[in-house]
């Protein structure tokens, strides 16, 4: 799901869900390299933002290893991450 605003040119990944099954096979890099292809075309785009909650087993290791770094700020109990797109 992916929070598409042109007019603020705020662009976030608001969730990736891949079934335990079928995670490790590259599915979620595809979908989020597949995102960022879109969000570059979008008015104003320069970063795409996700969030995540914090903890074991989480996808943070995911995120950053695709280019996303943390920005600092947590929103209702999530770590906000941003990965430049210019």
């Amino acid at each position: 799901m992916l929070s598409d605003d042109p007019a603020s040119g705020q662009y976030h990944l608001w969730r990736l869900l891949v079934d335990a099954g079928h995670q490790g096979k590259g599915y979620g890099r595809r979908a989020v390299e597949l995102a960022c292809d879109y969000v570059r075309t979008r008015p104003g785009a320069t970063e795409l933002l996700t969030s995540w909650v914090p903890g074991e087993r989480g996808p943070e290791e995911f995120y950053r290893k695709l280019g996303f770094e943390r920005t600092g700020e947590v929103e209702d109990g999530e770590v906000v991450a941003r990965l430049r797109l210019a």
